[in-house]
């Protein structure tokens, strides 16, 4: 988000280890497990800071009878629904877990949450969670929210688009004592008298640590009739010893749920419970039974009318951290100034000149057929724009949310410009906002194959653009821009065959071509319900015990 505070030092360990890829994770583990003392007869379960632990459910983790609810997979193709039981896995997303023959599956229904949160951030995330549950319960009231005042306008935005008719936010140092009370939930008859049966927290990474302890006291203080799940959002799986430290009590009883806001996280997430199922140290703990669930992070934002757009693509974005470990603007900056120094008029710009400008480009003005192309930056921290591009380059710190959602729904195009030192986090172990945000605000995301596969409901042609890797993000923006694209003059190889760009590229520039840059209202209507569908799909399934 545009304009984060600065973060503590136990903060940034947990969100910004951008050194980490998943091959150094595995690494990691080996030292661990080389290290690790030798198994005993009974489980070695680490050290818990639930201390005296009394498992309430200990043995009884197997045999649950099945649930009469469908088996969901939410695939590239979107919902897809069998009435078979047993295993239903895919591939691509792991969904066994989600199989009626889940020894978790209990269908006990949940009907009165708590969210909460101890870390400043990720607001937008876990109160688009809260939008979704509060649409599927008898009561929107059914959901109380603790948490901190918001930042930079974010309540204005809630109130906006009636995110939270609670209305009322409470205090995150009350959320474990008001879990013993009875008086909280009172809006449908039914619920008179009971205490929430659901607990979610918005940054588990950081949350855990501050609030486990002592819901796990009012879990286990609780008849076995009246226990609560427990919901985590998370957001990497980077740091991920918090769930051996904090959550081994929680999935031993069977009450854990782990909710990413992607699919590829939700990957990295099940391996690592795999990997840990097959443990000396935790392999009696059940982790490859926690059920974990996708929830994507889409506000149903109410935007701006969109100003009529030029035929030629004007406008291009990059959002989220000024870090270079996490974007390569170095690389963007170049390659635009290298196509920019070869031929500055397509992209609206005079030549430099020893007299007028020697060393920034200027815009043609006297020309509406050729609009200045500006590339905008929007984030947090220190950024330096290269000379050359002083009039090109348009840097926004410190918006406010309306203003940054107002910046970004009018924009024609976003970029993500992962760093090369980033993309094997933001590609296996890390959710990128970018992402979320470009969909939350109707702008066009240039994607890749790659990105597609990962990041899949982005996989829509009809909201997003394609390029194949083929052409860098700076010469996409060309040929969408120009709207023409012609292969390089390669050189003859030494047998004599004419060198070719590889078989595929010039197909798919075609067709990048063809569908061109824009997207239209309708098209965004109908992801945006889809998109809606599938978050109610998986909150009525967290709703229905699963």
């Amino acid at each position: 988000m545009a304009g984060l505070p600065t973060l503590t030092s136990h903060q940034n360990r947990v969100l910004r280890l951008s050194f980490f890829s998943l091959g150094s994770l595995v690494i990691l583990y080996v030292l661990f497990t080389l290290t690790s003392s030798s198994p005993t007869p009974e489980a070695a379960v680490p050290s818990s800071p639930h201390s005296s632990t009394s498992w309430s459910s200990a043995g009884s983790l197997l045999g649950f009878p099945p649930t009469p609810y469908p088996v969901w997979g939410l695939g590239e193709g979107g919902l897809m629904a069998t009435d078979k039981g047993g295993i239903n896995y895919h591939a691509g997303t792991g969904e066994y877990r989600w199989s009626e023959d889940h020894p978790w599956m209990k269908g006990k229904e949940h009907r009165r949450v708590m969210v909460a949160s101890h870390f400043t951030a990720h607001e937008d995330v876990y109160m688009s969670l809260v939008h979704t549950l509060s649409s599927l319960l008898p009561s929107p009231k059914n959901v109380r929210v603790y948490a901190a005042e918001f930042r930079w306008g974010f309540a204005d935005i809630v109130e906006q688009i009636g995110l939270y008719p609670g209305k009322t936010y409470h205090d995150p140092a009350t959320l474990a004592g008001d879990l013993a009370k009875t008086d909280l939930f009172g809006a449908v008859k039914g619920d008179v008298g009971k205490k929430a049966d659901m607990v979610v927290l918005g940054t588990c990474e950081i949350d855990m640590e501050h609030f486990s302890e002592d819901l796990f006291k009012q879990y286990l203080a609780r008849p076995a009739d009246d226990k609560f799940t427990l919901v985590c959002i998370v957001h990497n799986a980077f740091a991920v010893e918090w769930l051996i430290k904090y959550g081994a009590d929680w999935v031993k009883e069977g009450a854990l749920r782990i909710m990413p806001i992607s699919d590829h996280v939700k990957r990295a997430f099940l391996y690592h419970f795999d990997l840990w199922a097959d443990t000396a140290d935790t392999h009696q703990v059940g982790y490859e039974y926690v059920p974990v669930h996708v929830h994507i992070p889409v506000l149903p934002l109410k935007l701006p009318t969109k100003p009529a757009k030029n035929e030629m693509l004007t406008n291009a974005v990059i959002q989220g951290s000024f870090d270079p470990n996490r974007r390569d603007f170095e690389g963007v900056f170049q390659d635009l100034i290298e196509e920019l120094d070869a031929d500055p008029r397509p992209w609206g710009y005079h030549p430099l000149s020893s007299t007028t400008s020697p060393t920034t480009y200027l815009p043609i003005k006297d020309d509406p057929s050729i609009p200045p192309f500006y590339l905008h930056l929007a984030g947090n921290g220190d950024i330096t724009v290269p000379e050359k591009l002083a009039h090109i380059v348009k840097v926004h710190v410190g918006l406010s949310y309306p203003d940054f959602f107002a910046l970004m729904s009018s924009m024609d195009v976003a970029l993500l410009a992962f760093s090369a030192s980033q993309k094997g986090g933001y590609f296996e172990v890390q959710a990128s906002s970018s992402v979320a945000m470009a969909v939350m605000c109707e702008v066009p995301l240039l994607t890749t194959h790659h990105i597609r596969k990962v990041y899949t409901y982005t996989s829509s042609p009809s909201i997003t653009l394609l390029r194949p890797s083929y052409l860098r993000e700076i010469a996409a923006l060309k040929v969408l821009r120009s709207g023409v694209w012609s292969p390089p003059s390669l050189p003859s190889s030494e047998d004599g065959r004419i060198a070719s760009v590889p078989p595929g590229v010039e197909g798919e520039i075609e067709e990048m071509i063809r569908l061109g840059w824009k997207r239209t209202e309708e098209s965004w209507r109908v992801y945006q319900k889809g998109l809606s569908e599938r978050n109610r799909e998986v909150g009525r399934r967290l709703l229905a015990g699963m």
